[in-house]
């Protein structure tokens, strides 16, 4: 159950307000936290280094484009 849960689920920081949200991921994976390194910011992908760029597109496919954020609860 735990393995599943982890798999299933995941935690978000909002990119504007950077408030904690737990959501249902649309398909598994091992990634448990997903930050987006480009926030509210004007700059684009090319303008961060491969690890950010990384963490920004697991974002936006698990959090904005896979609808984690319609699937999701504000943690305190």
């Amino acid at each position: 159950m735990f393995f599943a849960g982890w798999l299933f689920l995941g935690i978000y920081r909002d990119r504007e307000f950077r408030d904690k949200h737990l959501f249902i991921k649309h398909r598994p994976t091992f990634k448990f936290n997903f930050f987006a390194p480009l926030g509210e910011s004007d700059h684009t992908l090319n303008d961060l280094n491969p690890e950010q760029r990384n963490e920004e597109i697991m974002y936006q496919e698990y959090v904005e484009q896979g609808g984690g954020y319609k699937r999701s609860i504000a943690l305190p």
